[in-house]
């Protein structure tokens, strides 16, 4: 497990205290998880910003410096001032490669849809995220949903997206991620072909009558 360092330290708790560690350029916390009981902290923010802008994100393992012993964490969830959006308070999840952890994976769709490209349509991503449970050391940075062989008449589920192993789904396997959708060029044109088709049709029926009359004559 590659870790990076984000020093903390003990704190008092309340409203006081916490504007406090705020004003000094920290973020109040709570270190949590695998039977142990809850310790707060004080992060310091720029540390843990730098921490996470790696490529995994907000999925990151690092370690707290926690008096001293380096205590391997997730952030887990963090709150925002309603009104600056400047981080209030952080979540941290002590974590074990042998205890799996419940992490949200960004989805993103790869390939050329050769043939619905072809058909006049587009491929539509319905799902972004995906909810998955899987060991620390084995977190996915993303999941990517390759398009290449879409066909018009199918769509790609979650229960086709391929896993990494040790990696399991906590979403249904039914739940559509990408699906071809036909654009409105696309329709305009087909209705423009039926119409043109029709009319044909209708040429090509009215021409037999009119000569039948003039025989008539």
């Amino acid at each position: 497990m590659s870790t990076v360092v984000a020093s903390t330290s003990n704190r008092e708790t309340g409203t006081g205290p916490s504007r406090r560690i705020r004003e000094e350029g920290n973020i109040p916390g709570v270190v949590y998880g695998l039977g142990q009981d809850p310790v707060t902290v004080s992060v310091g923010y720029a540390e843990l910003r730098d921490v996470l802008k790696g490529p995994a994100g907000l999925n990151t393992v690092f370690s707290l410096d926690i008096d001293g012993t380096p205590t391997p964490v997730i952030l887990k969830e963090f709150q925002r001032n309603p009104v600056k959006r400047t981080v209030v308070h952080c979540d941290f999840l002590r974590v074990d490669n042998n205890v799996p952890v419940k992490v949200t994976l960004p989805v993103h769709v790869v390939g050329t849809p050769t043939q619905i490209l072809d058909s006049g349509g587009i491929v539509e991503q319905k799902m972004f995220q995906m909810s998955v449970k899987c060991a620390p050391n084995l977190i996915p940075i993303s999941l990517e949903v390759d398009v290449s062989d879409l066909t018009p008449d199918a769509r790609i589920s979650v229960g086709d997206i391929p896993l990494p192993e040790g990696v399991v789904a906590l979403m249904s396997d039914r739940i559509t991620v990408a699906a071809p959708v036909v654009t409105r060029a696309s329709k305009m044109a087909d209705e423009e072909d039926a119409e043109a088709a029709e009319a044909a049709a209708a040429d090509a029926g009215a021409a037999p009558a009119a000569e039948s009359s003039a025989d008539s004559e």
